[in-house]
């Protein structure tokens, strides 16, 4: 099963925001829209996108493109942000830009499909995530393996165990309370069934801790969740 790549792009200009989804759909990615800076922070929360491109302007003062990235950088998360420039751009906005957290930045002016595309991958996290040379996950191909007694070992785990260990690992570092779960990984509207996250916390320790009574990578967090251990 391939897991296509979710894309965020936040441009309140209708032409050059139909003109990115077209060449970003063609090449396979999921393509999602927003039209000021509210809309694109709801989203990030909501859909927890891949890859960000985000003008670095937009069309409300209290709220441009820079503001939008320190507020996403302010919350830890360290989405890929590119951002949208135009000709008349000056440096010292794109060197703020920067500042903030931004990885890239292209001109709308000369936005091409190619040079689009091999920006966004040069960005995107690696397709296959090696941790400690212990554990290597296998993005598209949704696998696992753990390192043990010196041999490289497939580790089952159900589609919901590996979509939870995949969300805990793309935030490394950063707590994930047990409704946010609830919400992004089992598709629960509210808190009422957190014993389904224990458990899915309980079963993945089982099968890839050293030691699941002392974990070392998916760690509690207290009176808000779990975490996985920042290891970049």
């Amino acid at each position: 099963m391939t897991v296509r790549k979710r894309i965020l792009v936040v441009e309140d200009e209708p032409h050059y925001s139909a003109l990115i989804q077209g060449q970003l759909e063609r090449r396979g990615y999921e393509v999602l829209l927003a039209r000021d800076g509210h809309e694109a922070l709801h989203c990030v929360e909501q859909y927890a996108p891949d890859l960000i491109i985000l003008d670095i302007e937009l069309g409300d003062p209290n709220l441009n493109g820079i503001d939008v990235c320190k507020r996403i950088r302010g919350q830890g998360n360290r989405t890929p942000i590119i951002f949208l420039t135009d000709k008349r751009k000056d440096v010292r906005d794109l060197e703020l830009g920067f500042d903030v957290g931004a990885d890239d930045y292209l001109r709308k002016d000369l936005i091409s499909e190619r040079e689009l595309a091999a920006r966004i991958r040069s960005k995107l996290p690696p397709q296959v995530i090696v941790i400690d040379d212990y554990m290597q996950i296998g993005i598209p191909q949704r696998t696992v393996s753990i390192l043990r007694e010196g041999q490289w070992r497939d580790v089952h785990l159900t589609p919901k165990e590996f979509d939870l260990l995949k969300k805990l690992v793309e935030n490394a570092g950063i707590p994930l309370g047990k409704t946010t779960l609830l919400e992004q990984v089992f598709d629960y509207p509210d808190d009422t069934e957190t014993e389904t996250v224990r458990k899915h916390i309980a079963e993945l320790r089982r099968k890839l801790e050293p030691n699941p009574r002392e974990p070392r990578y998916i760690l509690n967090v207290h009176s808000i969740g779990y975490k996985f251990r920042d290891f970049r």
